[in-house]
């Protein structure tokens, strides 16, 4: 899969943080995360961004999802 080159984005506030924590993370353990850029959007004036991560073990099984949104300058 290709990602398409985003500007380089400078984020001056985050403007919320979701978490769904699914299974614990073992200490120790190797853990991999991968993301994408879920929307954009400008709202009042200001440019937003919301990504969505997910993290999983070696195996892949999904520990972790989240969903971040910032406000950024280009």
């Amino acid at each position: 899969m290709k990602f398409a080159a985003l500007p380089e984005l400078r984020v001056s506030i985050w403007a919320k943080s979701e978490q769904e924590f699914l299974k614990p993370m073992k200490y120790g353990s190797r853990i991999f995360i991968r993301g994408y850029v879920a929307d954009k959007y400008i709202k009042r004036g200001r440019n937003y961004l919301v990504c969505e991560l997910e993290t999983t073990d070696e195996s892949g099984e999904i520990l972790l999802r989240s969903r971040e949104t910032g406000v950024y300058v280009e």
